[in-house]
Formats: C-alpha cells, sequence, structure tokens
C-alpha cells in the first residue's frame, strides 16, 4: 500500500506529516477535524479505490505534461485568438490535449 497516495488522494483537507511513507511515522495534526485514520481504514481505502487513486495520479501527469507544453498565458493567448476567429492555436492545443489523453489513458 502507498500511504501516502492514499492520504493525498482522500485526506487532502487535513494537516498530516508522512516519513518514509510509514503509518508508524505519519504525524497528523490535532487541529484536524476527524482523528488519524486507522491503518485499516487506509489499507480498505487503498484496496477498494485503487482505481479512483491511479486516475487521481493519471490526472497529475496529465496536467504537468500540458502545462509543459502549453503553460497558462499560451492556453488564454489561444482561446484569445479563437475569439477572434483564429482559431488554430486552439485547435492545436485542444489536438495535444487529446494525444496526452490517449498517451496517458485513466482506469
Amino acid at each position: 500500500m502507498d500511504i501516502l497516495q492514499v492520504l493525498t488522494t482522500f485526506y487532502q483537507e487535513h494537516e498530516w506529516v508522512s516519513k518514509n511513507n510509514d503509518y508508524d511515522s505519519l504525524y497528523w495534526s490535532e487541529s484536524n477535524s476527524e482523528p488519524k485514520p486507522a491503518l485499516e481504514e487506509l489499507q480498505s481505502k487503498w484496496d477498494d479505490q485503487s482505481s479512483e487513486i491511479d486516475n487521481k495520479k493519471i490526472q497529475a501527469v496529465r496536467q504537468r505534461e500540458i502545462l509543459s507544453k502549453w503553460p497558462i498565458e499560451k492556453q488564454f493567448e489561444a482561446i484569445t485568438e479563437l475569439h477572434m476567429d483564429r482559431p488554430e492555436k486552439m485547435d492545436e492545443l485542444i489536438a495535444y490535449i487529446e494525444q496526452i489523453k490517449i498517451d496517458n489513458p485513466k482506469s
């Protein structure tokens, strides 16, 4: 089980620190609205919802790849030009995003 992935997927709104992806060294802040989840609870989430965890990892990969070639300012430029009846950059952006999705499919 990847404890860090489970925590990142299901407990983002809480404060915690994970050392070496190990439950025994997991620090759970006292300011959190719910108690530290038991190891069994984390294991259950890992076992039952691994496709959701994988999909979140894939989404992060997609975002990094898109932003590496099409940073926000270039995307904004493509949108602006589309509204000026110059769709070429938007078409290029859409084609690139579609290829990223093909190269990095979700489960």
